[in-house]
């Protein structure tokens, strides 16, 4: 019995420091130390030979330094992976002016799809259903041309957002606390799921530029090319993999509106609408009780 209990211990030990050692920390570290061994051959070699000299007791203290740096360096980042998400979104701030060309890219795109699903309903083009997925899927996962970020990403999420209000009234960053305790929890995870992932390609897109500072430890040219073109392909590969996952994520965020509303209107002892015609008022007096209380004109509440 005990014997299986510390193999369990063992086991989920060493799946802990295999996670450790394949976070986007731990490679940004990794790609430090070959850049420094690099820049220099002979220095490289000597700090071999000295490691292999080490006794295992230092090689054991060395290896939980390690371990430690890179802890603690992921730790140190994870506040700011909010922030940095939200400029990938497209939150600029006073530098909003610097997003107007990808901007005007993404609205481009919308426009032509616009244009293309009026000629489309106007019968002026024959219907092509490949063409027309396309188009589809575009102004689902784009906003009006008003309200398009710099990124794909931010208008994902920001095209969610608009669908909830369009379709129920319902502010999402008003309604999500609370519809977050009623919702089914196969929809919660789902959200919370699409939220991990995305944070995740957060720390990707952060360890990899962050990786340019070792440009500095390697001045030779050939260190600093593959520097650079790693850089640019793993951030490519970030920037689209982020795009689909706020998708995913904006489906899932809708998808809890959709089958969780209900539910809370009814903890909120708050009346059905009657109809999706009248569903956006509801929805709308609903966001007002719950961001500022009960609106002026007051609310007939229903039966616990």
């Amino acid at each position: 019995m005990f014997a299986k209990s510390a193999e369990d211990v063992q086991g989920k030990l060493v799946g802990s420091v295999f996670d450790l050692l394949f976070t986007p920390a731990a490679f940004f570290w990794l790609a430090g130390f070959i850049a420094w061994g690099t820049g220099d051959i002979a220095r490289f070699g000597r700090l071999v030979i000295d490691l292999t000299k080490l006794t295992d007791l230092k090689l054991l203290v060395l290896t939980a330094a390690v371990l430690a740096l890179i802890v603690l360096s992921g730790a140190a980042y994870e506040p700011m992976n909010g922030w940095l998400l939200q400029r990938l979104a497209g939150y600029w701030g006073a530098f909003d002016f610097a997003g107007a060309p990808f901007r005007a890219i993404l609205r481009r795109r919308v426009l032509a799809a616009l244009t293309f699903q009026q000629q489309l309903l106007a019968r002026q083009i024959a219907p092509d259903p490949e063409r027309r997925a396309i188009v589809e899927a575009t102004l689902h996962y784009l906003p009006d041309p008003d309200n398009v970020m710099i990124s794909e990403f931010g208008c994902a999420l920001v095209a969610s957002d608009r669908r909830i209000s369009a379709k129920y009234g319902l502010s999402s960053d008003v309604c999500w606390a609370a519809l977050s305790y009623v919702v089914p929890d196969a929809a919660r995870k789902a959200v919370a799921d699409a939220r991990s992932a995305i944070e995740a390609s957060g720390r990707l897109i952060f360890w990899t530029f962050a990786s340019l500072v070792w440009i500095a430890a390697a001045p030779r040219w050939p260190s600093v090319g593959v520097i650079v073109a790693a850089v640019a392909l793993i951030s490519t590969f970030g920037y689209f993999r982020l795009a689909q996952q706020g998708r995913e994520y904006g489906d899932a965020f809708e998808a809890a509106f959709d089958i969780g509303r209900a539910s809370l209107y009814k903890s909120l002892r708050f009346p059905l609408p009657p109809n999706n015609g009248v569903e956006p008022k509801y929805g709308a007096t609903l966001t007002s009780l719950l961001y500022r209380g009960l609106p002026a004109s007051g609310i007939n509440f229903t039966d616990p």
